[in-house]
């Protein structure tokens, strides 16, 4: 009998330990860098607010004829300063909408001449609330007034190969993708590197992505890896795709590591008609012939789609896991600390922010057309 309550105690003892664990959260100190350590299931923490109804405000569809004919063809990306006014990028030019929705005026012109673009990339809203880009195909970084006047241009002098684009930091230092497109190379790469105001590296950020040439491997992976960041106030926020669990640096804009965040994530297949989605799209391209005896796909997705940062500093994670409803996929949150806190089915959205305790998205029409919806963000009671 007495060994019994002996075993019965240890089982009670083991049992209790594991519901401890599962109360905290995991902090490790590694090199002065504190790492959040996350697991499948959120935490539950005393006043933190987790869930939230969504209210539509506004809608800007551009397949509305008045829209058309103001210029207004397509939502390539966009930001939102902090009036609530929203600027979108088109094909050529910026569209200004107020806080309601409703069209202002266009922003800048197509051209190689000063205040002219022949492309848009990454668009922001800077904290000294000018509308700054980088034209890729004139090498330079471009800042506009909020009632559209040019304020100044910043030549890019940096000898960096970059598809991706680069950002301005409101501290003077710029953030680039850099690419190694080495026809050589057995393998094709590309990461962030900080660079100081005159465009000299300061170091690389993150990990690398790679992928093979086609020109010199017998394989070639069609789904293509990638580095996803986030600029939150004064810190810069990156994941990439070739990880098995999901991991969030934070970074300072000089290029100081000062947080991980990491969470275990649940693997999802990658199902037969995304891969024919995407040969599809591959066979429309002049490079298929090339390809076509060498391709394959990973058998999973990676642990993340996209991530975003709210004003306050909450991180929603946008997974590959199937939603509540069908095109809707799950998004776990994450405090402003990186503890996971929650989760919420949402639907997928070609480009998604979180700002100004609303959600704003661009969907794809079945028309090809795309509209903007804006939702007001009401947060559920939090946690007693």
């Amino acid at each position: 009998m007495r060994k019994f309550f002996i075993i019965l105690g240890i089982i009670f003892l083991l049992i209790w330990g594991c519901k401890e664990k599962q109360k905290g959260v995991e902090r490790i100190i590694v090199n002065g860098v504190e790492i959040i350590v996350n697991h499948l299931e959120p935490y539950k923490i005393k006043g933190e607010r987790t869930d939230f109804i969504l209210k539509k405000e506004f809608i800007i569809d551009t397949e509305n004829e008045e829209l058309a004919k103001a210029g207004v063809d397509l939502i390539r990306d966009f930001d939102v300063d902090s009036d609530g006014n929203i600027y979108c990028v088109g094909k050529e030019v910026i569209f200004k909408f107020d806080k309601r929705g409703n069209f202002i005026k266009t922003i800048g012109r197509k051209g190689q001449g000063p205040g002219e673009f022949l492309s848009i990339l990454n668009l922001r809203i800077t904290k000294a609330g000018e509308i700054s880009f980088y034209d890729s195909r004139n090498g330079k970084f471009l800042f506009f007034s909020r009632e559209g006047d040019l304020v100044k241009e910043i030549k890019n002098t940096s000898q960096i190969s970059s598809f991706g684009g680069a950002v301005f930091l409101d501290n003077g230092n710029f953030l680039f993708e850099e690419s190694n497109v080495d026809p050589d190379a057995k393998q094709w790469g590309y990461h962030l590197v900080l660079l100081n105001k005159d465009f000299i590296k300061i170091k690389d950020l993150n990990g690398r992505v790679f992928k093979e040439n086609p020109l010199k491997n017998p394989k070639y992976n069609l789904f293509d890896p990638y580095v996803k960041f986030q600029i939150f106030k004064d810190k810069i926020y990156i994941s990439n795709s070739m990880k098995d669990d999901l991991e969030i640096e934070i970074y300072d804009f000089n290029g100081k590591l000062i947080k991980k965040i990491k969470k275990e994530s649940k693997r999802v297949k990658i199902p037969e008609d995304y891969k024919q989605k995407i040969i599809k799209s591959y066979k429309a391209g002049p490079i298929w012939n090339l390809l076509k005896n060498k391709v394959y796909f990973q058998d999973y997705f990676p642990p993340f789609k996209d991530f975003y940062v709210d004003d306050n500093g909450k991180i929603y994670v946008e997974t590959y896991e199937k939603g509540e409803k069908p095109n809707e996929n799950i998004i776990d949150i994450f405090n402003s600390e990186g503890i996971f806190i929650g989760r919420k089915s949402l639907p997928e959205a070609k480009v998604r922010k979180f700002k100004n305790n609303r959600l704003y998205c661009v969907y794809e029409k079945e028309s090809g057309f795309e509209k903007f919806i804006a939702y007001r963000i009401n947060w559920k009671k939090s946690l007693k």
